[in-house]
């Protein structure tokens, strides 16, 4: 066979399989996307509030990145464990109980990749949200929500607003966020970039919410 034959067949073939590419690309996005606009709930837990979602996390190859089939429960007592002390031992007593419990109550969501999203805030006085790290992966990823004056910091000095991000591994040790356990797929540091799409979809999240009244808690 010619070369020129053998070279038009060899482009052939390539711009066959970069289009079957692209059309699996597409495919998974629009999969992803489906599951952020349907999977939503919040609800109202004394002063705080709880949120289960799921966000498309890799949003470079919309790669689904979902909790370990076997993830196992109190995963929020075992973050206030690693946490050490919080600034006000209520909030660590609204964690370790209904908030531990309705995580609990939702790990099978979690587990089958339906969830991939918790989101729980306590009387304004902390915010704590949990991802998974790799896609079925055992550990998880922590972001503890900075202040308003250290947010405030970051866009003063020119950075997008950022987290405090821990990995927890399944042993229940908790360590700071590092280049050799950065997921592939984390490009911000800011969990709110992957928990909005900046399209209809979020008006139709919305309106799935239940409005809560929280408050800091009284002196």
């Amino acid at each position: 066979m010619r070369p020129l034959v053998l070279m038009l067949l060899l482009l052939c073939n390539t711009t066959i399989a970069a289009a079957d590419t692209r059309k699996e690309f597409f495919a998974r996005e629009k999969v992803e996307w489906q599951k952020f606009q349907n999977e939503m709930e919040n609800l109202c837990i004394g002063l705080g509030e709880a949120w289960f979602s799921y966000a498309p996390l890799d949003r470079a190859r919309f790669h689904p990145v979902h909790f370990s089939p076997s993830l196992q429960p109190d995963i929020v007592k075992r973050i206030t464990s690693g946490l050490g002390s919080l600034q006000d031992p209520r909030i660590k007593e609204a964690l370790d109980g209904p908030f531990n419990d309705a995580v609990n109550e939702r790990i099978e969501g979690l587990r089958s990749g339906r969830l991939n999203n918790i989101n729980l805030v306590v009387a304004k006085g902390i915010g704590i949200s949990i991802t998974p790290a790799e896609h079925l992966s055992e550990d998880v990823i922590v972001w503890v929500a900075r202040s308003f004056l250290a947010r405030l910091l970051d866009v003063s000095g020119g950075e997008r607003p950022r987290d405090t991000i821990y990995i927890l591994s399944v042993d229940g040790s908790m360590r700071p966020l590092d280049k050799q356990s950065r997921p592939k797929w984390l490009e911000s540091e800011n969990l709110r970039d992957y928990l909005w799409s900046g399209s209809g979809s979020d008006r139709v999240r919305l309106k799935k919410m239940v409005r809560c009244t929280y408050r800091p808690l009284p002196k």
